[in-house]
C-alpha cells in the first residue's frame, strides 16, 4: 500500500487522507510529487521554452499518466512534449522518459498513459511549439518544494522552476538526451502532473 503523505511530502490531516498536496486535475489521484501548495494561478509559457520541474517522490510509486491542464489554448495543431528526467547533482540530467506529445489546442485536461516507476529526485518537463497558459500554483502559497534539501546547483530552494527558451524543435524531434540545460530560473512552477497507478 502507498503511504500518500510520504510520497507528497505533506502530513495527513487528523481525518486521515492528504489535505494540501499539489494536484490540478480531478481524481483519481493526480499530483506534483514532493510539493505542497494552496492556491492555484496560470503560467503563461512561450513557444519554444523548455520547463524543468523537480519533483521528489519520497517512497517507490509507479505512475499511469503524465499531463498537463490547458486554461489559454491557443487553437491549431498546437503541442506539447511532457517527459521525465534523471536528477545529476541537481540539473536534469539523463533521459528517463519521453512520454510524447498533447494537444495544446483547446481547453482541457491532457495526458499521456506511462507505465513509470520513480523513487528520488527528477525532473518532469515541458516544451510547447506554441505559447499556452497552463496551470500552476502561485509562489506566494508554495508550503513545500523539492528544491529544498537537495544538490542545489540550479538555486531551486529559492526558485521553483528553470527553462531554456529556443527549444520548439523538440516537439517534433522528441526530447535530447542527455538534458539540454536550463538558463533561466523561475517563481512559478507548472502543474505537470503525474497520476498515481
Amino acid at each position: 500500500m502507498v503511504d500518500v503523505a510520504k510520497i507528497y511530502g505533506v502530513d495527513a490531516p487528523a481525518s486521515g487522507g492528504v489535505d494540501a498536496f499539489a494536484t490540478t486535475m480531478a481524481s483519481p489521484l493526480w499530483v506534483v510529487p514532493g510539493w505542497a501548495s494552496g492556491t492555484p494561478a496560470s503560467y503563461s509559457i512561450g513557444s519554444g521554452n523548455l520547463f524543468y520541474l523537480p519533483i521528489h517522490v519520497y517512497e517507490s510509486t509507479t505512475f499511469d499518466r503524465i499531463g498537463v491542464e490547458v486554461i489559454g489554448a491557443v487553437g491549431g495543431g498546437s503541442l506539447a512534449r511532457l517527459g521525465i528526467y534523471e536528477d545529476s547533482s541537481g540539473r536534469p540530467g539523463d533521459l528517463l522518459l519521453d512520454a510524447g506529445t498533447v494537444s495544446i489546442a483547446a481547453n482541457a485536461e491532457v495526458s499521456i498513459v506511462i507505465n513509470q516507476t520513480l523513487s528520488g529526485h527528477y525532473f518532469l518537463c515541458y516544451v510547447g511549439d506554441d505559447t499556452a497558459s497552463i496551470r500552476c500554483m502561485d509562489e506566494d502559497y508554495i508550503i513545500r518544494s523539492p528544491g529544498q534539501g537537495q544538490d542545489d546547483a540550479l538555486a531551486l530552494s529559492a526558485y521553483l522552476a528553470a527553462y531554456k527558451t529556443g527549444q520548439s524543435g523538440l516537439v517534433a524531434a522528441g526530447l535530447s538526451d542527455p538534458a539540454t540545460q536550463p538558463d533561466t530560473l523561475l517563481y512559478y512552477y507548472l502543474g505537470i502532473n503525474l497520476r498515481v497507478a
